[in-house]
């Protein structure tokens, strides 16, 4: 049988994983410095107007969603009729019986989808009770090349806009696949192609970012008419790219090796701390990333991360229909010390989401990477 596309009330984003405000400002706070015998470094940007930073952010999602094998049963057949029997009306006043066997218990395809994580790699629990699992996997690659344009700077902080310039796209799902490249002609195939439906808007989107005076990014604005695909299934996808949370966090890591800069020894380590809300959880994500400044070498500082998440409740009294467990960072990066930025980052979280959906256990275990390096 072919699992159909399982399908959840909630949407969670990637880093980046739904789209929103700003649960809580991000903040760096130093730690003491380890003994280090090279010079310190400095590491903080600066940002004049008429600069355009561009990176090319590949992000890699995989999901496995592992399921009860009576979620995705199709429906039974209702019991045929005899053809030679006469039929006979109903007596007055009896309401006609309705057939159990026609209660579907597959997803609702109405409900989006959370993002997409590991096929192939995550390992179904034992059943419970002898009960068979299913588990299926979904994969989900967006690679695209993103301007950062500085527009104004003052005292009161500054503004950036955003440009996707180009999107190559390759979705894997149970159900299908699809494809997109903005760098390829269209045909006429492409009229059903949900991947060139979804990204292809995308193209040469700005996106109005507000900043703090120090390059913080605080807000996203310009997303608002793009953040829903036109497939369910696919808007995970497109706010991992585009969801405002994601565009902040993503594009705060790039920025700044510590929020508000530092001067650093190799040894030095150092917290960041992030957090976005997902108001479908009724929770928001708090990120930590403990970072160390491993080494110095031709102008670049090489930099590795460690760390964790959770899901926090935004309402004491209220519990999320979710739980989350094993949520573990981890981040290589390196830095051009002349101007403070980001040379080339591959970040990875990996994650489990524990709860239930339509009345069935469900678990999901997800991994996303981040690959992003800097291009002229």
């Amino acid at each position: 049988m072919k699992p159909r596309s399982l399908m959840m009330p909630i949407s969670i984003l990637t880093l980046v994983l739904c789209s929103g405000a700003a649960a809580s400002a991000a903040m760096g706070r130093a730690q003491p410095p380890a003994a280090a015998s090279e010079s310190a470094v400095t590491l903080k940007p600066s940002f004049k107007v008429g600069d355009t930073i561009r990176y090319r952010i590949v992000i890699d999602r995989t999901d496995a969603n592992i399921v009860p094998a009576a979620m995705m049963s199709p429906p039974a057949p209702a019991a045929p009729t005899k053809p030679d029997a006469p039929s006979e009306p109903a007596p007055a006043g009896d309401a006609p019986k309705s057939n159990p066997a026609n209660t579907d218990h597959a997803p609702d395809p109405s409900k989006p989808p959370v993002e997409a994580a590991k096929p192939g790699t995550a390992e179904a629990p034992p059943p419970a009770n002898g009960e068979t699992t299913i588990t299926a996997s979904s994969r989900a690659s967006v690679d695209s090349i993103q301007a950062l344009s500085v527009k104004e700077v003052g005292d009161a902080g500054i503004r950036f806009e955003l440009t996707f310039e180009s999107i190559k796209a390759d979705i894997k799902m149970p159900e299908r696949a699809a494809a997109y490249d903005s760098s390829k002609p269209e045909d006429d195939k492409d009229r059903d192609n949900v991947a060139l439906q979804t990204f292809k808007p995308i193209v040469g989107l700005v996106l109005q970012l507000t900043a703090d005076k120090d390059g913080n990014i605080t807000d996203v604005k310009g997303n608002e008419q793009h953040l829903n695909a036109s497939s369910p299934a696919m808007s995970g996808f497109l706010q991992g790219l585009t969801g405002s949370d994601n565009v902040r966090i993503n594009w705060n890591m790039l920025l700044h090796a510590k929020r508000g800069g530092g001067t650093f020894k190799v040894g030095d380590t150092w917290i960041n701390e992030d957090a976005f809300p997902v108001k479908q959880l009724g929770a928001r994500f708090e990120i930590t990333r403990n970072s160390t400044l491993r080494g110095v070498s031709g102008g670049v500082a090489s930099i590795d991360s460690t760390g964790g998440m959770k899901l926090v409740p935004t309402e004491a009294d209220r519990k999320p229909p979710f739980e989350l467990k094993n949520g573990n960072l981890l981040q290589t990066a390196t830095w051009t010390v002349e101007d403070g930025l980001t040379k080339k980052s591959e970040f990875q979280r990996t994650f489990q989401l524990d709860g239930s959906a339509q009345g069935f256990p469900l678990k999901r275990q997800s991994e996303i990477k981040l690959t992003a390096e800097r291009i002229k």
